[in-house]
């Protein structure tokens, strides 16, 4: 429970001064910030605590110039620069929660500390957020800092007492978002369809996704046919935008000055350059550089959620982000799909060199793929992973009909995918990472390829399996099958494998996906 993270342990006597929790896009890191708020403003827990001051990234990227700390505090919180004159300075009275170092566009430099203590003395905003973290300014106080896992290093761990995960819905939690947000005879069919697919199901652990899974699938379901309920990923997010479309059309079809076409391609390339850069957060000038107007992404597509600062004090600015990481994932594959389609051009190429490299080379859809997943395996925390399995998916033959039907302009021509299929397996074969070679067979997946997983079924029912020294890609194929197994799910019988270091470190995603594990 994320209210009892600063209390004093009954086994240690000690108490957490400075937590980060992580946790991966739309977990659930800022709904429990916000609930541990709202508990100790109704005096449910946490009543020690005088001052809490949430001062998430995505505002405080907005604040430029100088200013104090109490100055800060005044204006974000107070409205005017003299309402408090100083803080508590008892142990844990004040506490400052930072949510969402993955959004941070300034950077944290611990190794020059000023080592910065005047509360009331001005300088910029990166020098007092580290050196509240460092304990030079207000020692006493409580620090809670959220991220992504890949923003994790931002912050020195000896600056952390103790770190902590927010992993989503277990399957229990799953079940009942879906009990409770639709009829009981709806809710059984769609629970019944998403277990049928193991990858849909995994993803589950998202709440946003299941809100996602439940806008597509109900209205799915009501259906006679039901040949054309998505069982991919892929499907899933191509069915979302069908609906946002419609829902779209139906709302402003008398006040549409372009197409929704036009607005989600321009998304779509708003996507694309945030993402290379690791942005999740954009501003209106964002927008405009890939075409876009305010009205364009708030009202034509429901795609954007718009957030206001509360304190126009602080900063009158406008924040966009998507509705969820993977959305703003699959618009960019969707957009290099359109852009290769209908451009005969590469959206990877970024560089001059780029260019003239690959000029004289035929433009090829494997050599689009080929070049995604090189940047893909490239990406030091993954930030292309789950846009090189929607670029997969969508350049599927069997999405093309649903792809004419959101993107009426996008020239389709059916390709074989064998080569694509061909090169994913031999970078298997040489990949070293675990993590970047499971996403790989999911990719495989979205291609309805599962030629190299089958390699490893005998393995799987082989009496001897824990004697087996297993290659790194057959460790891959391993943890693969064993994510996408139902009876895993339930149970994982360890000692069935190598008892070693090693196979708990290649198993862990599969320990952390099970009820049971033996």
């Amino acid at each position: 429970m994320c209210n009892d993270i600063f209390k004093v342990q009954r086994d240690t006597g000690r108490q957490n001064r400075k937590v980060l929790t992580l946790g991966i896009a739309g977990v659930g890191k800022t709904v429990s910030v916000s609930k541990f708020i709202l508990d100790w403003a109704e005096g449910k827990e946490n009543q020690e605590i005088i001052f809490i001051f949430p001062l998430p990234f995505r505002q405080l990227n907005l604040i430029s110039g100088n200013r104090s700390l109490m100055g800060l505090i005044n204006k974000k919180f107070f409205g005017s620069d003299k309402q408090l004159s100083s803080l508590p300075k008892e142990e844990g009275k004040v506490m400052f929660i930072f949510d969402g170092l993955d959004e941070c566009r300034f950077s944290l430099s611990f190794k020059n500390s000023e080592g910065f203590t005047d509360v009331t003395k001005e300088t910029t905003v990166d020098v007092i957020i580290t050196n509240l973290i460092e304990k030079n300014l207000i020692p006493s106080a409580l620090i809670w800092i959220t991220s992504r896992p890949a923003a994790a290093h931002l912050i020195p761990r000896l600056h952390i007492d103790q770190v902590t995960e927010i992993i989503g819905f277990n399957d229990e939690q799953k079940d009942k978002y879906f009990t409770r947000n639709s009829k009981p005879d709806m809710s059984e069919r769609i629970i019944s369809h998403i277990k049928r697919s193991r990858s849909l199901h995994i993803m589950c652990h998202i709440p946003v996704f299941c809100w996602i899974c439940l806008s597509v699938l109900q209205p799915l379901m009501t259906r006679e046919n039901q040949d054309k309920t998505p069982t991919t990923l892929t499907g899933m997010y191509i069915y979302f935008l069908l609906s946002q479309k419609h829902q779209m059309t139906d709302k402003y079809s008398k006040d549409l000055p372009q197409s929704f076409e036009d607005v989600v391609v321009k998304l779509g390339k708003l996507a694309f350059k945030q993402l290379q850069k690791g942005n999740l957060i954009f501003y209106e000038k964002d927008l405009e550089e890939c075409g876009l107007d305010v009205r364009d992404g708030l009202v034509f597509s429901g795609l954007c959620t718009q957030m206001f600062q509360t304190e126009k004090p602080v900063s009158g600015r406008k924040v966009f982000s998507f509705v969820h990481l993977s959305v703003q994932e699959f618009l960019a594959a969707l957009y290099v799909l359109f852009i290769y389609r209908n451009k005969k051009t590469n959206p990877f190429h970024l560089t001059l060199g780029d260019k003239v490299k690959r000029y004289f080379k035929k433009n090829s859809l494997v050599d689009l793929h080929k070049t995604a997943v090189e940047n893909a395996l490239q990406s030091k925390n993954g930030h292309l992973d789950l846009l090189l399995r929607f670029l997969m998916g969508l350049s599927l033959e069997s999405n093309h009909n649903d792809l004419k039907d959101l993107l009426p302009s996008l020239k389709i021509k059916a390709e074989d995918m064998g080569q694509t299929a061909e090169y994913i397996k031999q970078t298997i074969k040489n990949e070293e990472s675990s993590e970047k070679s499971i996403n790989l067979f999911h990719c495989l997946n979205e291609l309805n390829d599962d030629s190299l997983i089958t390699e490893i079924q005998k393995y799987l029912n082989s009496d001897s399996l824990s004697a087996q020294d297993l290659s790194s890609v057959q460790w891959s194929a391993l943890v693969f099958v064993l994510l996408m197994s139902e009876e895993t799910q339930e149970m994982f019988e360890m000692q069935k494998y190598r008892r070693s270091d090693e196979a708990v470190i290649q198993l862990l995603p599969v320990i952390r996906n099970t009820r049971r594990a033996l």
